[in-house]
């Protein structure tokens, strides 16, 4: 069958998912998202893609994204701009370092009326400024100002060399004291391996551990150097996709007292763990 077959085939199956017969027209809610004790499956396998996941997500809320850049703080914060949309206008931006989105409209050192203008057209853009490096850099409007032009505000906060465990030096990360909610992201792939090879600035990461940089990155140990440091009021561990790797971010959250939510941003698979 050829791909546009296929595609028709799919378009031409009967929707089986019907209105009950007393249902009510939805009505504009206060454009917050909440999901609570949320688990999902798709009838075909049976596979639960979420499981048991609380989140909530006030409106008018700017959320800061921090973690190592390997970790997947970049696609998250898309990821819930996609989300988001569904319920109110959505800015993306950062204080440091992103690569420009491909599938959002970027602004660089636009005014509030231009990204006021885009934000009726697409309801999700991103606002910065062009670094010399040719990344995007932190925009010349105020964190304060974005977060009265859209109903959420998700700042990456945060970079590492692309590793997927870091230890923040004294002007890290860049949490805007806006900021209402931060998420630290970590990568499941940095433990097993040694704090040199896995961990950006290794040597002040391994002080906070109290190891050596030899010393191989367990669960327990990631989670010492996150609660040593103390940022976040929620943890994401990402690129958690096989058997052992949920092993490892349980281990991880158990030793958090914060809710965590572990899971794969590429497969779209989400557990919340604590």
């Amino acid at each position: 069958m050829t791909g546009i077959e296929r595609f028709a085939e799919i378009m031409d199956t009967p929707v089986t998912i019907k209105d009950a017969e007393d249902a009510k027209p939805l009505q504009p809610g206060p454009g917050a998202i909440r999901f609570e004790d949320v688990s999902f499956e798709y009838p075909d396998d049976h596979n639960k893609v979420l499981h048991h996941v609380s989140l909530d997500i006030k409106a008018g809320e700017r959320l800061a994204l921090v973690g190592p850049s390997g970790g997947g703080k970049t696609t998250l914060m898309e990821t819930l701009a996609g989300e988001l949309s569904k319920k109110g206008k959505v800015i993306i931006t950062t204080t440091t370092h992103i690569c420009r989105p491909k599938q959002y409209e970027t602004l660089l050192d636009a005014d509030e009326a231009a990204v006021s203008a885009a934000l009726e057209r697409s309801g999700i853009v991103c606002a910065a400024s062009q670094a010399e490096s040719g990344k995007l850099c932190a925009p010349w409007l105020s964190m304060g100002t974005l977060a009265q032009l859209a109903d959420f505000v998700l700042v990456e906060a945060d970079g590492a060399k692309h590793l997927p465990l870091k230890a923040h030096a004294s002007h890290e990360p860049v949490i805007p004291e806006e900021a209402q909610r931060v998420i630290m992201v970590i990568g499941i792939d940095g433990v097993g391996k040694t704090t040199r090879e896995t961990c950006h600035r290794s040597a002040l990461y391994a002080q906070l551990a109290g190891v050596d940089e030899e010393t191989v990155v367990t669960p327990q140990l990631a989670a010492r150097v996150v609660n040593a440091e103390g940022y976040g009021d929620r943890v994401y561990i990402n690129k958690v996709e096989s058997a052992a790797d949920y092993e490892a971010a349980q281990a991880m959250a158990n030793e958090f007292s914060c809710p965590v939510i572990a899971g794969s941003l590429h497969q779209g698979v989400y557990v919340c763990l604590h």
